[in-house]
């Protein structure tokens, strides 16, 4: 993987979620934002000059702009743009997730917070396999 966008507004998730990350070697850049609407600016650049991160881990429940609606405007993107990204829903248990909601506003999968070691190797790395062609990781079945 090249890039993993986080967007959630706890800075103490942010800095273990991303030295998770590195620990794991999952990806070349790790970018950070504190609230969706940070995030979706981001991706709203990027559909109209590059291609995006491979892997976004979105928080539900945040100020200034939630991650359903991120997802409703992350939606509106270009398809070309969002095919080669996965968006990947973080929740907390004090929180019940409509997945109803999140399926139709599309998400590719979730995990439960707080991130570990063995959660990420289960979701990133399991289902992650090496493409020889390009030598980049892509997801199992895409």
């Amino acid at each position: 993987m090249k890039s993993i966008l986080l967007i959630d507004d706890n800075q103490v998730d942010n800095f273990i979620n991303k030295r998770l990350i590195q620990i794991l070697d999952l990806a070349e850049d790790v970018k950070v934002f504190n609230n969706g609407l940070e995030g979706i600016n981001y991706l709203k650049i990027l559909s109209q000059v590059d291609k995006g991160p491979d892997v976004v881990f979105l928080d539900l429940n945040m100020p200034v702009m939630d991650g359903l609606t991120f997802l409703k405007e992350y939606k509106e993107l270009p398809q070309h743009f969002k095919d080669t990204i996965k968006v990947i829903v973080l929740t907390s248990s004090a929180y019940p997730v409509d997945f109803k909601t999140l399926e139709i506003l599309g998400f590719d999968d979730y995990l439960t917070k707080p991130l570990t070691l063995e959660k990420l190797r289960e979701k990133l790395l399991v289902n992650f396999e090496k493409s020889y062609q390009n030598d980049e990781l892509r997801i199992s079945g895409a």
